[in-house]
């Protein structure tokens, strides 16, 4: 059975509700989903806050792997380019060395005389070191030295001291290749044999070359073909026509190497320089039988030599007395070679924001180019209708001329 309370409570139930209390819950309805979509806001925000940087984390790593993976790729391509750059030329160099090692192999090791005057001794290419060391050395006038590559060295000579018609030695080179580079030794490229039978201390001149400074007092009428008619000619007139030949000579060479002679004055006023090759001292050194032959010499006149000993009178020193010389090797003409900068003009260039201006100066618009200063260039092409476009501005400046007139 239904009490009389539950039936009381079931009827409060089924009653309408009055307009505050449904006012009231559709407020509180309506703040709750508000709350409700806040929330929804909020997190979907946060969401897509967290994905978009989530997405540009992602892309910065996409491109810091992009970047590193370029920087790799370009460093390895610069590494590949220098690290075949590097075979290139080993292999070149390895391919020359083979080629003066054949050279040296086919050259002839026959004897020769020795090139001085007076010693008659036949000597072999890879005992001429020995040879001048032992017998040549001694003298007072030959100076021994070390000399390398694109090193200048400086000698003397007293012209007086030589008899005409007798080759002297004036110094003994010691070519070394590049200092401070024991692999250009000539004895060790191929460029020359070995020196053979050095001892001792002398024995780390094994692969130098040895080059001899050569000096000779003979005349004018060595130059000619004709040695009858020189002979003739030096019998009637030899004091007037005194001539002076220096020249270098060194064992067989598997390559051409040059030199740079220069004789000049201790003040500096007169010079003479010139630029030749070496000769082989198994060929003769008479300069009457090659001086109509070849051209690797250097001929000083008598007038030339007086004026040098002339302008050395003022500053004459005890050791370092007559004319002064200065010698250059140069095996390698390519190792002092130095690139030539590329000039670029101003009116080579079409951006004219390449060009600054220096800031210790300033330009008026005059002088500042026409372009900045809203002007056609200089150098424009005609126009297609030169005829039309002069016209043209007649009939603007026609129109200017009334319009002023107008106006007034």
């Amino acid at each position: 059975m239904v009490t009389r309370v539950e039936e009381e409570e079931e009827e409060e139930e089924d009653r309408p509700d009055t307009q505050s209390q449904r006012s009231m819950r559709s407020s509180t309805l309506r703040r709750e989903a508000k709350k409700q979509q806040h929330e929804w806001l909020k997190e979907a925000g946060g969401w897509e806050e967290s994905n978009s940087s989530k997405k540009n984390k992602n892309r910065h790593k996409d491109l810091d792997q992009l970047s590193d993976r370029k920087y790799k790729t370009e460093t390895e391509t610069e590494t590949d380019t220098i690290l075949d750059t590097d075979r290139k030329t080993r292999d070149k160099k390895d391919d020359e060395i083979e080629e003066q090692r054949v050279r040296l192999d086919q050259m002839s090791r026959c004897p020769g005389k020795c090139p001085l005057s007076n010693c008659d001794q036949m000597v072999f290419p890879t005992g001429l070191l020995v040879h001048l060391l032992h017998k040549h050395s001694h003298s007072g006038t030959a100076k021994i030295c070390d000399v390398f590559d694109h090193q200048p060295i400086r000698l003397h000579f007293d012209p007086w001291e030589y008899q005409c018609g007798q080759v002297h030695l004036l110094a003994i080179l010691m070519f070394g290749g590049v200092d401070g580079k024991p692999g250009t030794l000539p004895g060790r490229r191929y460029v020359c044999f070995p020196n053979a039978a050095v001892m001792n201390e002398r024995r780390r001149l094994e692969h130098h070359l040895p080059i001899m400074v050569l000096i000779c007092k003979t005349t004018w009428y060595a130059l000619l073909p004709d040695k009858r008619l020189e002979q003739e000619l030096v019998a009637l007139n030899s004091d007037n026509a005194a001539i002076y030949v220096l020249w270098l000579v060194s064992p067989a060479l598997t390559k051409n190497i040059h030199y740079t002679m220069t004789i000049f004055d201790r003040s500096y006023t007169h010079s003479r320089s010139v630029i030749r090759l070496i000769r082989n001292f198994i060929h003769s050194q008479n300069p009457s039988e090659f001086l109509c032959q070849e051209q690797n010499y250097m001929i000083l006149r008598e007038a030339e030599v007086m004026e040098f000993l002339q302008s050395n009178n003022d500053h004459r020193v005890d050791d370092d007395q007559g004319i002064q010389m200065e010698l250059i090797i140069h095996e390698r003409p390519d190792a002092c070679h130095t690139p030539r900068l590329k000039i670029k003009y101003l009116d080579e260039s079409n951006d004219i924001e390449s060009y600054q201006q220096p800031k210790h100066h300033k330009f008026n618009l005059l002088q500042m180019p026409r372009i900045r200063a809203k002007k056609t260039k200089l150098n424009r092409k005609p126009t297609a209708n030169a005829s039309s476009h002069i016209l043209k501005r007649g009939k603007d400046n026609s129109a200017r001329s009334t319009i002023s007139d107008d106006m007034f």
